[in-house]
């Protein structure tokens, strides 16, 4: 017998409502970018350190850098939430698999 899909999970998703699972992932791959991030700036400044004595300024390069403030997202920007796309189709009895539940009204 043929179905009625409509999946609204990308929708609510970005509305932020997501489950647990999903949070934790979308956490974890942003602490590592974060830790990837800091890996590249280390060596970066590790690469300007070993040519100090080409120039005697790289620790004030350095210092000069990671003491400028970070910038700054606007306060109080309208927001217009974007078009979010809710999937829709049909499956027949071959294409469905795991649990499903039957409402009836």
């Amino acid at each position: 017998m043929p179905m009625l899909i409509i999946d609204q999970s990308e929708a609510w998703a970005r509305l932020g409502s997501i489950g647990v699972l999903r949070a934790s992932r979308e956490e974890a791959a942003r602490g590592k970018e974060a830790l990837l991030s800091g890996i590249a700036r280390r060596v970066e400044e590790g690469h300007r350190l070993e040519s100090v004595e080409k120039s005697n300024r790289a620790i004030q390069e350095i210092a000069r850098d990671r003491s400028l403030p970070p910038e700054k997202t606007a306060i109080g920007q309208f927001f217009e939430p974007p078009l979010v796309p809710v999937s829709i189709r049909f499956v027949d009895d071959t294409e469905r698999r795991g649990l499903w539940v039957d409402v009836r009204l």
